[in-house]
């Protein structure tokens, strides 16, 4: 899904004018990761918001990530660097609305 997500951000990026130069979306999650770690979001949580793996075989295959709910509390912990702007309606893609399969998945 990081493709698929990247195909999507980066003209979202260009239109406003930012580049790769300037901020990519792989710089996005750097920015996310350095904010958790200011206020003070523990490694291995880090590790859960940002989908990485562990360190060791314990952290791997002997540990669940965190639940959504104890997530949220630390995504919470972070500034609204968006609160300057007004609300919008948001707009679904095409394919959502209409309840169909992604148009870019493939069967398993």
């Amino acid at each position: 899904m990081g493709d698929r997500f990247y195909k999507d951000f980066k003209p979202v990026l260009e239109t406003t004018g930012v580049t790769e130069e300037g901020l990519g979306a792989h710089a996005v999650r750097h920015t996310f990761g350095a904010q958790l770690k200011k206020k003070l979001v523990a490694k291995e949580d880090r590790a859960d918001l940002l989908g990485h793996g562990g360190d060791s075989e314990t952290d791997e295959r002997y540990c669940e990530p965190h639940e959504v709910a104890t997530l949220l509390k630390f995504v919470m912990m972070l500034p609204v660097v968006t609160e300057h702007l007004p609300p919008h309606e948001v707009r679904l893609l095409p394919w959502v609305l209409k309840k169909e399969v992604a148009p870019f998945s493939q069967p398993s």
